[in-house]
């Protein structure tokens, strides 16, 4: 793949969109999906196959990061799938994202298009429900450690120190 391709996929999703200026977009301009701000990038060398979406979800609430933080890293946990979307904190601004990665031949502009109406939802009931249902007192609760990383039979005190070898 190459810039080229990115550059085709780009085009043909603005025709598809309806939406101008293609050359913006293209140099990490935002475009907005139902009022949900997105950048779409393409780095050669972070992968030159892939076309990055990452979608603005906005700011965790004043006085509950903790628990959004949280929330989002165990949310990580279950969305990841060796390729994404993942959330994190926008370095630049502070704000909430979440990023996914797209094969760009293997994404015509339309499917494209259904991945950020989509991202774009989502992005609306996180606005909605920074906690995704979790009660602020449900946050705190002790959760169990993740087994995944557990030796067999015998639980971690977080005291202990698991090395790899």
């Amino acid at each position: 793949m190459n810039q080229g391709q990115f550059t085709r996929l780009v085009e043909e999703f603005c025709k598809h969109c309806g939406l101008p200026e293609p050359e913006r977009i293209l140099h990490g301009g935002p475009i907005a999906v139902n009022d949900i701000v997105f950048s779409l990038i393409y780095s050669e060398e972070v992968n030159p196959d892939a076309i990055f979406a990452y979608a603005d979800f906005g700011e965790a609430p004043r006085g509950s990061e903790t628990d959004v933080f949280r929330t989002l890293l165990e949310t990580n946990l279950s969305l990841y799938d060796g390729k994404g979307p993942t959330f994190a904190i926008s370095p630049e601004t502070g704000r909430v994202v979440l990023s996914a990665c797209y094969v760009i031949a293997d994404t015509p502009p339309d499917e494209l298009r259904k991945h950020l109406v989509k991202m774009a939802e989502q992005a609306k009931a996180w606005r909605a429900d920074p906690l995704f249902g979790s009660s602020k007192q449900d946050a705190q609760r002790p959760r169990p450690s993740a087994t995944a990383f557990q030796r067999p039979g015998k639980r971690l005190s977080g005291k202990e120190h698991v090395r790899l070898r």
